[in-house]
């Protein structure tokens, strides 16, 4: 019998989580209720993930692949600001106290990610 692509996702993240900055200091308890929060997402290559002003409802942690974010010029011009990479967060809109999303993030590269609701 072999493993379902649910059992992949949860074997991958036993392995990364605990090297992660935002995991690694937190018991295995914690960790789990955290990740009890968190739904899982795959991402294509170039799938958005959000749009710029889209309204900021999540935020994201990179576990596998590139994400681009990016800001969209008065013009139509795109200009990347950063490749998310495994380990990061994104879409910390209310970092900034900000209701939307100041930048697009599209996947790069197939990409899976968990995501947190903001409330």
């Amino acid at each position: 019998m072999g493993q379902t692509e649910l059992d992949r996702t949860d074997a991958t993240l036993d392995a990364v989580l605990p090297d992660l900055p935002p995991f690694r200091d937190l018991a295995p308890a914690d960790r789990r209720r955290a990740l009890a929060l968190a739904t899982v997402r795959r991402c294509a290559p170039d799938e958005t993930i959000f749009s710029q002003q889209d309204e900021a409802g999540s935020f994201f942690l990179l576990i596998e692949g590139v994400v681009r974010l990016a800001r969209i010029t008065a013009e139509g011009d795109q200009v990347v600001l950063h490749h998310v990479v495994a380990g990061e967060l994104f879409g910390i809109a209310m970092a900034t106290e900000s209701p939307t999303y100041s930048v697009a993030a599209k996947a790069a590269t197939r990409s899976l990610m968990l995501v947190w609701p903001l409330e």
